[in-house]
């Protein structure tokens, strides 16, 4: 994975953002500033748009940018965090600030470029506990998106354990809700819960008309903090034996748009739960939904692919079956006809069927079915329509070579017809029994541009005959079927036939 301008674009790495109180810089693996949140456009002096693409000694901002450009290269090489000081020039005048360099990672260990954290070095003088729970829950943030490829239960349970942590509690759970918002899936219980709770057969789904106190985040719709939870209550509807005994307990509600998705829950916290618990549990929470949001879309874009796979293969598969029996039906066909010319009629009808049927099978069996090798298909197909023929293969002298080229079906098709004609009208018409047969077949590729070349040194097309308007069904197929794929074809009668063909892989 690359960490680029399209990358820091999701909804994640936006709330990573977005939750910072600091200013905050992201470098790809070159050192080039790729991103910054909104507390750099606050602090800084100029142009922003031009940061992007720079790196840090590119800039006029700073007093020391030799020696931070060369923190990042450091980070980036030796993936260990660099910090220290730096004085930066803001609208207000010089400020010292204190860095941090982290090298950011996906779930399996490669780097994907550095986040560049400075804070005001005032402000960290007299730093409150509310700024460290702001460290604890970036660096949460941080290790979440690295988790992104990670099993939803671990992801859930490294967040949960995150939230006890920054709410100062004891124990915690998540729940996931419906979408009719009746029913409640118990997900994740925190580690302390898990040893405290005495319970065997934990209940894992709630239907929330059953719930006591703790469902109340769900039918209020809004959070819930219960700081004595001894003190008598009418919606209290106790817990069974062997639950952890609470103290205090505060549950959370997380909206999807105007649906609840999940509920967090903690409890015990030595002291009383205040609005900021609530603020850092819904940050983290969110964080944590847009992560599930994406896994849920990529799952189910995976499975709508599989689907359609399968069921292009089971298309393919029919439509080549269809194919094989219409060949044979006319080969049987022809056998009971006493006429030479309706046989060959019916002959020609089947090799048009069998080169399509060709086609489709190359699709059925190849890896991606959007494009088939039309060099491996071609070749088949060639020597299919010499076996086939009514004369000798072996007199043939067959010349081809062929670039490697993978076509779309839509155009690979239709050139599998092409050939058929052309080839076939060769072997029929442009031969007489003295001369040394020679059939060439070229295909050149240029970029997204193609050359087909079908030659022969036979006695040449009529030259009395405008190929572009003849009465012969395989010429006026051959034309057809060049206008269909938007191709260009000349004839060269100099020596033989020459059909020249230049196509592009698109439709």
């Amino acid at each position: 994975m690359d960490f680029n301008s399209d990358s820091i674009n999701t909804d994640v790495l936006k709330s990573i953002l977005s939750a910072l109180p600091y200013m905050v810089f992201l470098f790809d693996k070159e050192g080039r500033i790729i991103f910054f949140n909104q507390k750099v456009v606050d602090c800084l002096d100029g142009d922003m748009e031009e940061f992007i693409g720079k790196k840090w000694d590119d800039l006029d901002f700073s007093q020391t940018t030799t020696k931070i450009n060369k923190q990042i290269i450091k980070v980036l090489q030796t993936h260990r965090t660099q910090s220290g000081t730096i004085t930066l020039s803001l609208k207000k005048g010089l400020k010292s600030f204190n860095y941090v360099f982290n090298i950011i990672k996906v779930d399996k260990g490669s780097s994907i470029g550095v986040l560049a954290v400075l804070m005001d070095s005032n402000q960290l003088k007299n730093i409150s506990s509310d700024e460290n729970l702001n460290e604890v829950r970036l660096k949460a943030m941080i290790r979440l998106y690295e988790m992104s490829d990670c099993s939803l239960g671990e992801i859930t349970d490294y967040a949960l354990e995150q939230l006890v942590e920054i709410t100062g509690s004891k124990l915690g759970y998540l729940s996931f809700l419906n979408e009719t918002e009746d029913l409640l899936t118990m997900y994740s219980w925190s580690k302390e819960a898990m040893k405290k709770c005495e319970i065997n057969d934990k209940p894992i789904y709630y239907p929330v008309h059953e719930t006591g106190l703790w469902g109340e985040a769900i039918r209020q719709r809004k959070p819930i903090i219960i700081n004595d939870f001894k003190a008598p209550n009418k919606l209290k509807k106790g817990y069974p034996k062997g639950h952890v005994h609470l103290k205090r307990h505060m549950n959370v509600p997380i909206f999807d748009g105007d649906k609840i998705v999940v509920l967090a829950g903690v409890g015990n916290k030595k002291e009383a739960y205040i609005e900021e618990d609530i603020t850092q549990i819904r940050i983290l929470m969110n964080f944590l939904w847009s992560i599930i949001k994406r896994k849920n879309s990529e799952k189910a874009l995976r499975n709508s692919l599989n689907e359609k796979e399968v069921m292009l293969n089971e298309i393919h598969h029919r439509v080549k079956n269809n194919l094989q029996v219409i060949s044979s039906l006319l080969a049987l066909q022809a056998d009971f006809m006493e006429s030479n010319e309706a046989k060959n009629v019916l002959l020609e009808a089947r090799g048009r069927v069998k080169s399509m049927a060709m086609t489709h099978d190359k699709f059925y069996h190849a890896d991606d079915l959007s494009k088939i090798n039309f060099s491996q298909y071609l070749r088949e197909l060639v020597d299919d329509i010499l076996i086939s023929s009514l004369q000798d293969s072996k007199l043939i002298n067959l010349q081809i070579e062929l670039d490697y080229s993978l076509l779309n079906l839509e155009i690979a098709l239709p050139l599998g017809l092409i050939v058929n004609e052309i080839l076939t009208n060769s072997l029929k018409h442009a031969f007489v029994e003295s001369e040394e047969k020679i059939i060439s077949i070229y295909l050149n590729k240029n970029y997204d541009e193609f050359e087909l070349i079908l030659k022969d040194n036979g006695v040449g097309f009529p030259k009395d005959i405008d190929y572009r308007n003849t009465d012969t069904m395989g010429m006026q197929l051959v034309m057809s079927l060049i206008m269909q794929i938007g191709a260009q074809i000349e004839l060269n009668i100099n020596q033989g036939t020459e059909f020249i063909i230049k196509f592009k892989n698109e439709v």
